[in-house]
């Protein structure tokens, strides 16, 4: 399979986070803590709606104060 049709299929992007403390599944609301580990929440997505991993990587972010910080994304991608 090449790439191009490995994207071709996807209609519809999920981001998950490890910056948000809690994240719902958006297809069947199950309460997924991405925090602790991103891993078990692609797994979800992955095992139970078919979902393709389309990218894993770091996002940098500003706290409040100013800081910046790092977390960890992925973005998975389904069709509809």
């Amino acid at each position: 399979m090449t790439t191009q049709n490995y994207y071709e299929s996807v209609s519809e992007t999920i981001y998950l986070s490890t910056n948000e403390k809690f994240t719902y599944c958006d297809l069947c609301k199950s309460q997924l803590s991405a925090i602790a580990n991103i891993g078990d929440a692609i797994n979800h997505y992955l095992k139970y709606h078919r979902t393709k991993l389309l990218h894993v990587g770091q996002e940098s972010s500003i706290d409040g104060s100013g800081k910046q910080f790092s977390s960890t994304v992925a973005i998975l991608g389904r069709s509809v």
